[in-house]
């Protein structure tokens, strides 16, 4: 089903005042340049994981020597290019820690980027055949291609000057206090990727992050002191040995009374399951045996080994979680300067002396950040995925006699001289199309009477001419190997070979294509050139709009004057922004014919009927006659209306290009003051109940 989605042009409800343009502006760029240092700190996060890391644990199933050396490489690699990233040239870091850019030629980055990458590895005391195995591994790599309008950062330094400016309790495996968060496991950073998935990076581009950057600030700025996690780890032990040795019951109820007494000692406040419930609870904390244990209360039938070993394995695999979340919830001193260095980019901050902590705002601000970082991350996996596609062909250049390799080296060092070809490559490439017909022109050369360098050379002329011969190559190339001395090639100890040349052209082909490759580029939010969009409701800004509001039951509160003329404004919309000294909501005017269409325009009384949209279609899908009067089905059950902020992509285009040439002078602050601001708005939940195709 094709989602739709409303665009909704925004104006203030008192267009004489230009203050709503002004909050929009400042709560737009102070949310990217929050997603900026948000995103700095994962990048630099990743820049000092543990080279240790690239040897994957023990597998369930014994590797062979090669499968082992394949998967230490790929793991090298990632770490080598999470140590150095690629990032775009404006929103970079400057300084020593630039290593190379896309507009220095492929040797001088080349070399500037293997070199960046010894030295991290003798910083971290790599011994030098280590290092050396490392720069084997990586080099084909780090020496891809990067946009013109990219740099390496060398992130390793950055780790190292942030651990500087916090203090040793940044250690590198305080990395992973984020990265676990939104990469997922350890092993599934490293994970492979699936490249005929074409979904893969759209599943990660839609990925919805903001639960978990909100637990993340809940541990690490929340002052709730949450859940005893010591003391849940000690109880799901207990109810895991016991249900190990238990003997199967008559009822649930019976079990839950074995299982309170043999738990005595933690003083379970009764011998039920919420007595025993009482005992691994804690603020926000589910598990799997808590749900086994509920379900026991309520079970009149018997409770047997599968039972008992099914709540065992749960409880047990809960203790284990317990235990990793010991000393989870708290401070540390790099997250206080995470935060601050947020707070002083957005200018607000997340604790308030009088109010509620703005969780909802740095949660969207954490869930953006993490979203580019983990794409990028996957783009960085499938570049490297395509490379390995080439890798069998690259080692056919093992196959070249060095003899056979230093010809055709030579000759396509004369043909550069000759052409002037400048590539990628350094040079003239031989191509695979210059190799057709190769193998007739061997099979003539195998004949008796071809004998001399003119025989050779008719043979291939004659070939050329064949009509039989598709795509013929090149002719140049067949005569130079037609000439004294280029035996090596064709016929290395007397015996006549087309294979020589094809390994040779197909391992050279596959080289270039890995460096073709470009490594992916991570771009820095900015407001103009690569925005993020602001996002609104459940978890994130406040949004409300009146003729939502106006639909919901008030119960015995009576609105007030204002409120009531409010949610008598069918196209006002309430947004919480900041306006450069607090988050306030805003009352403001939308228009959108299509909204106003299919989903206000005929609402009405409960007894009409729904459709999934008032407009043709949907009254068709819901069998009703073009005449009646009819309501959208579920739309106003929705707790909240989402909204996304957002002003046309040629209009920061242009506003960008202003700025670059001329800096914020009269002009562009018009320009800005004219940005047209739109809020995109999609009932997500209602689509998805539809059964209707749009």
């Amino acid at each position: 089903m094709t989602q739709r989605a409303y665009t909704l042009r925004l104006r203030g409800s008192d267009q004489a005042d230009p203050a709503w343009r002004d909050a929009l502006w400042t709560t737009h760029e102070a949310v990217n340049l929050g997603v900026k240092v948000f995103g700095e700190w994962m990048l630099t996060l990743r820049g000092g994981l543990d080279h240790e890391l690239a040897t994957p644990p023990k597998a369930k199933k014994k590797r062979t020597d090669e499968e082992l050396a394949a998967v230490v490489k790929s793991r090298r690699i990632l770490l080598a290019l999470s140590w150095l990233s690629v990032e775009d040239e404006v929103g970079a870091p400057k300084g020593a820690v630039r290593v190379a850019t896309g507009r220095d030629s492929n040797a001088d980055r080349r070399a500037k980027v293997v070199n960046a990458l010894r030295e991290i590895l003798s910083d971290r005391r790599v011994g030098k055949r280590e290092a050396d195995a490392w720069i084997a591994d990586c080099e084909e790599s780090i020496a891809a291609a990067i946009r013109n309008d990219a740099v390496w950062i060398n992130r390793s330094a950055c780790f190292d000057a942030a651990r500087d400016r916090v203090g040793p309790s940044l250690r590198r495996d305080e990395a992973w206090d984020v990265l676990e968060r939104f990469f997922g496991s350890r092993e599934a950073y490293f994970a492979g990727v699936e490249l005929d998935d074409d979904e893969g990076s759209k599943s990660e581009k839609a990925k919805d992050l903001v639960q978990k950057a909100g637990q993340w600030l809940c541990d690490r700025f929340g002052e709730g002191k949450g859940a005893n996690f010591e003391s849940l780890a000690k109880a799901y032990a207990a109810i895991s040995r016991w249900a190990d040795g238990a003997s199967a019951c008559r009822s649930g109820g019976a079990a839950l009374a074995s299982l309170a007494g043999d738990l005595k000692r933690f003083r379970p406040t009764s011998d039920d399951a919420q007595g025993i419930l009482s005992l691994i609870s804690g603020p926000g904390h589910k598990s799997a045996t808590r749900n086994v244990i509920a379900s026991w209360g309520e079970q009149s039938g018997p409770v047997g080994r599968r039972d008992l070993a099914r709540l065992a394995e749960l409880a047990s695999a809960d203790a284990q979680k317990a235990l990793d979340s010991v000393g989870g919830k708290g401070r540390r001193a790099w997250s206080d300067q995470v935060l601050v260095d947020l707070e002083s980019a957005c200018g607000f901050t997340y604790l308030q002396v009088d109010g509620a902590a703005r969780h909802s705002e740095f949660a969207v601000m954490l869930d953006h950040a993490a979203r580019r970082v983990s794409i990028a991350h996957s783009w960085i996996k499938r570049a490297e995925a395509e490379r390995c596609r080439f890798e069998a062909d690259a080692l056919r250049l093992a196959e070249v006699p060095i003899a056979a390799m230093s010809w055709l080296d030579s000759y396509r060092a004369t043909r550069t001289v000759a052409s002037g070809a400048l590539d990628d490559d350094g040079g003239y490439r031989i191509r695979r199309r210059a190799t057709g017909g190769w193998d007739e022109v061997i099979a003539k050369w195998r004949r008796a009477k071809c004998t001399t360098a003119q025989d050779r050379i008719a043979a291939a002329r004659e070939t050329q001419a064949d009509p039989d011969v598709e795509k013929f190559g090149d002719i140049q190339l067949f005569e130079a190997l037609a000439q004294y001395g280029a035996e090596c090639v064709w016929m290395p100890e007397g015996r006549v070979t087309a294979d020589l040349l094809k390994d040779y052209v197909a391992g050279h082909e596959a080289r270039f294509k890995q460096r073709r490759f470009k490594v992916p580029a991570y771009r820095h939010p900015d407001p103009l050139a690569h925005p993020v969009f602001v996002d609104f409701g459940t978890s994130r800004w406040e949004i409300e709009y009146a003729a939502h509001a106006a639909a919901q039951p008030t119960g015995k509160r009576k609105p007030t004057e204002a409120e009531a003329k409010w949610l008598g404004t069918p196209r006002g919309i309430r947004l919480g922004l900041w306006n450069g000294e607090s988050v306030q909501p805003m009352e403001l005017r939308w228009s959108s014919k299509r909204l106003t269409r299919d989903l206000v325009g005929q609402v009405g009384a409960s007894n009409m009927a729904g459709v999934p949209r008032a407009d043709r279609l949907g009254r068709a899908a819901g069998g009703v006659v073009d005449t009646a009067s009819v309501r959208p089905a579920g739309l106003f059950e929705l707790a909240m209306w989402n909204g996304r902020l957002q002003a046309p992509r040629e209009q920061l285009d242009a506003l960008a290009a202003r700025v670059r040439s001329y800096g914020w002078d009269d002009r562009a602050r018009s320009m800005r003051k004219r940005l047209k601001w739109l809020l995109t708005f999609s009932a997500t939940d209602i689509f998805r109940r539809s059964s209707v195709l749009w």
